[in-house]
């Protein structure tokens, strides 16, 4: 969800001296978080979760039959298997292992896709809330809490903004105390499954004489 943050540092750059001469008040948001913690957005993660879990177990699966695949071809060779069969084997797990490379590609293009559908939408919602909220509070200019070295609690909108989104959507349920746990357990979203692993290429040893 970071990738869709305010561009708060060129804004803040461009204005900051007739800011400054027109004593504008400035507030701060934590955008991505502000996001994540809406009802919305916790759901939003869970199915994506949901989703990531799946393809992990496919993806460990075909992985572990593979090492397997391999470990017995080894043996194979080791036991006296002719150089041509051991070669053709290998030539086989070299495909396959290509093969589950270009699938994990495929799932975490398919999971980011997902992401950026489920994201888009609600920055744009988000971002209708926080202007609003600076118009009734006064505020000139909203920039992300990563932009700013130092800025008073006060300034902070990022819980009301939460609130506030929650109470323009009530057609979403609130999150239940498990949902809440099982995202607060979770690692940062979106993090990519891990690659295949490379020992599944290793080169079977060579055939007794």
């Amino acid at each position: 969800m970071k990738r869709y943050l305010l561009p708060a540092v060129a804004a803040l750059a461009a204005s900051a001296p007739a800011l400054a001469r027109a004593e504008s008040k400035i507030a701060v948001v934590e955008m991505a978080r502000a996001i994540a913690e809406t009802n919305e957005g916790g759901r939003a993660t869970l199915t994506l979760k949901s989703l990531f879990d799946k393809r992990q177990v496919e993806l460990d699966g075909k992985q572990t039959g593979l090492l397997k695949e391999r470990t017995e071809l080894e043996k194979k060779c080791k036991a006296g298997l002719g150089k041509a069969e051991c070669d053709r084997g290998q030539e086989e797990i070299q495909k396959k292992l290509f093969d589950l490379q270009q699938l994990l590609m495929q799932y975490q293009g398919e999971i980011q896709k997902k992401q950026a559908e489920a994201t888009q939408p609600m920055f744009q919602k988000m971002t209708r809330v926080l202007e609003r909220l600076a118009k009734q509070k006064g505020y000139d200019l909203v920039v992300d809490k990563q932009a700013a070295l130092h800025f008073k609690s006060e300034l902070d909108l990022t819980e009301l903004a939460i609130s506030t989104y929650n109470a323009d959507t009530p057609g979403v349920p609130a999150l239940t105390a498990a949902e809440k746990a099982q995202l607060a357990a979770m690692p940062a979203p979106g993090s990519p499954a891990p690659p295949p692993d490379p020992k599944a290429a290793k080169k079977p040893a060579p055939p007794k004489k």
